[in-house]
This record gives C-alpha cells, structure tokens and sequence, in this order.
C-alpha cells in the first residue's frame, strides 16, 4: 500500500490600519458565465493569469481589518476541489436566494482570475461576504481584526447550510464543503472490567498543540488519553480513550494553537517544522481503511504572521504581531503565491518554509 501522502500550502495573520469605504451601497451578485473560469483547472488559472497580466490581480484589497479574511479566501479559492465546484454547478443554485456565500465566493473566484475584476467589483463583494456571517455573527459586520480560524469555520458552516438548503429544495447539488469532512472513532475502555465503549463522530479540521514538528504534535493528538467515567460494571472510575480515523479528508485542515491560553492570548513563535508532505499512513485507523494514499499534491496551509514594515513579506524582521497572509503553491514547478492583502509575489518554497516554520497557524494539506 502506498502511503497516504498530503501536500501543503498556506496562510499568515496580523493588524491593518482602518481603512473603510464609504460607499456601502447594497450588492446585487450576477454570476457572469466566463469560459476562461469555467474550463481551466485551479492552479492553470493562476499559471494563465501570470502569462495574461499580472499577480497582482489576484490580490483582495483590505477594506479595513480585513486580513483574517483575505488571507482564508485566498486559501479557499486556491484549492482546486473547493472552488471548481462552486463554478460548475451555477446552475443549481443560480436562480434562488438561499446561496449568498456561494454567489460571493463565485464573484470572488472570477473577480481575480479575469483581467477586468476591479478592485472596486472585489470590495463590493468582500462587503457582501461580511454582511452574510455577520447575520450569524454580528463581530464579522464591524471592521475590527478578527481571529481566521474562527471565520473559516464560520464559512464552512454557512456554506454547508446553504448545500443542505438547496438540497432540500431537490436541486442537484454537490457541498464543496465536503472535502474537509471526516470522521474520527473514539474508543474508552474501563481500568477495572475492560469494558469498551466506541462512538463516531464528525469533524472539519483537527487542533493540535504546538511542538517542534507537525507530525509529533498530530502523534500527541492521537496519544492515550486518562478521564474519568462511571462504568456500568459499577466498580470501575476511571477509564483511557483513543481516537483513530475512521474516514479521511480529501483536504485535511489543521489549526495550530498559537496563542498562550493563560489569558493574555500572546502568540507563540516556537519553531515547528513543518513537512511539505504529511503521510498519514502510520496513524491510527488509517491502515484499516484500505486506501491507496495517492502522489502529493499543491495545496494551501495558513500562517500567522505579522504586519508588513518593509517590502519582502517572507522577511519576519519587517514585521508585528498581528497579519494575516497567506501562500499557496502552484501545483507545478514548486513556486509559490504570496498573498498580503492586494499584494501578490512569487516565492520560492525554501522561503516560504523558513517563514512558516514560526508562524504557521491554519494548514491545509490535500490528498489525492
């Protein structure tokens, strides 16, 4: 069996000056049928947009704090099985008013990939993607920095909903939210009688421990646990739990956990280093489950950064605590995209390792 191998890209974080557009008129979304979107893949986009114009159309301008979630959406749009399928089935949810995300995410993604986006077309629609979760949480309506991980999430959620809306409306439809889902299988065993109990339950990304390496703190996830619970037998107190993947993800996100949790939420800037390729073969379940792991692919990881001083954004002396942005490989010669906002660059990926490798905050790595 070969491996279960997974290739990775990512996403930074940090603090923008307040930089809010007064013109806040209402967005009426028409999703335009461009067949330079619909027929290329993902990253032969990016590649056509280098020959056609310049990076920099793919860049988000920051409407005001809005890093957190410039940085996430390049992540996402960046991921060929995410975005792909949002384009493609414009036909199911086109016509009906229950998929605001997605007729955003679908602006967005033809907003940057087209030489005639604006930077005017793409605020309007980063408004209308704050406008939509600020319905499900009002801080996201305010231009106040706010945490990627938890607008990500929140993204997700939204646009699951909106799947299972259009689903229950009998339109043909295919959640691009999919490709994060996965289960694990969590197994407790009492200390006294040896009695099992095993349940199942879903997730969309896993929050490790900061350690030195990415494949040691996913070992420690996965590690034996002790906790107490009342055994049916009735003698026994305490029980171990361990969890083992009962499904896997096409794309696997992972959320380091960065920040102190002893209250003053200071950023941790240990050194974890982190694979360009995470096999998962040697994890508990994944044997079991009978998959060939496939060859490792482009994929987008995430990073908490800094806030840009200077002109190189890989530099870490230029910059503060506090920026999100966000790089995503090409899938096809190793280089890699830079995204700061409304600022694109090419990057190597012996620069964007040594950046991450102490600010690396949301990954994504994907499976084929």
């Amino acid at each position: 069996m070969k491996p279960n191998t997974l290739h990775q890209r990512s996403s930074n974080c940090g603090v923008k000056k307040l930089q809010v557009d007064a013109d806040e008129r209402p967005l009426t979304v028409q999703v335009q049928s461009d067949p330079h979107v619909q027929r290329q893949g993902a990253f032969g986009r990016l590649l056509s947009v280098f020959r056609r114009s310049s990076v920099q159309q793919l860049g988000f301008p920051n409407i005001g704090n809005t890093c957190f979630m410039n940085a996430t959406l390049q992540c996402l749009l960046s991921l060929p099985c995410f975005s792909t399928p949002i384009i493609d089935q414009q036909v199911s949810w086109t016509d009906t008013s229950i998929s605001q995300m997605l007729r955003c995410l679908a602006e967005l993604q033809q907003a940057r990939l087209s030489s005639s986006g604006t930077s005017m077309q793409k605020r309007h629609l980063l408004r209308a993607v704050k406008r939509c979760l600020s319905t499900r949480c009002p801080d996201f309506g305010y231009y106040a920095q706010q945490d990627a991980h938890e607008f990500l999430m929140l993204c997700l959620l939204q646009l699951k909903e909106e799947g299972e809306a259009l689903r229950a409306s009998s339109l043909p439809y295919i959640c691009p939210v999919a490709n994060f889902e996965f289960q694990l299988r969590s197994v407790r065993t009492c200390t006294s009688c040896g009695l099992q109990r095993s349940r199942v339950e879903d997730f969309n990304h896993l929050s490790i421990n900061l350690s030195s390496t990415l494949t040691h703190s996913l070992h420690s996830y996965f590690q034996q646990t002790e906790l107490e619970l009342s055994c049916q037998c009735g003698k026994g107190r305490q029980a171990c739990e361990v969890q083992e993947f009962s499904t896997l993800p096409r794309v696997l996100i992972l959320h380091v956990k960065r920040f102190s949790m002893l209250g003053d939420g200071k950023k941790l800037k240990d050194v974890m280093d982190i694979p360009a390729q995470l096999d998962l073969s040697h994890f508990p379940g994944v044997a079991s489950l009978g998959q060939s792991g496939g060859s490792a692919c482009s994929q987008s990881f995430g990073h908490l950064g800094t806030e840009k001083l200077e002109a190189n954004p890989l530099d870490l002396s230029s910059f503060r605590p506090g920026h999100y942005i966000s790089d995503a490989a090409d899938g096809a010669g190793g280089d890699w995209l830079s995204f700061d906002d409304s600022k694109v660059s090419q990057q190597s990926e012996a620069a964007v390792l040594k950046c991450r490798a102490t600010t690396a905050y949301l990954l994504f790595y994907v499976h084929r």
